[in-house]
């Protein structure tokens, strides 16, 4: 699994990218759970389940929620 933070505008953003099979351990789920808890802007890529365009959009949909 890998983390990154990158800054959109003023937003900081937290990506997670992992494959398919670190997505069903509890340990990586666990780790995703305390992240999301610490950053509400998270997004992630998970073994090609999601499509970058799809995430993207998923996330400008949820901080249009919150204005």
């Amino acid at each position: 699994m890998k983390v990154q933070q990158v800054k959109i505008n003023n937003t900081t953003v937290t990506q997670i990218y992992m494959s398919k099979e670190e997505g069903e351990e509890k340990e990586t789920q666990d780790e995703i759970k305390a992240i999301k808890e610490k950053n509400k802007n998270v997004v992630i890529f998970s073994g090609g389940n999601t499509t970058t365009d799809k995430a993207l959009l998923d996330m400008i949909k949820n901080k249009m929620d919150e204005i």
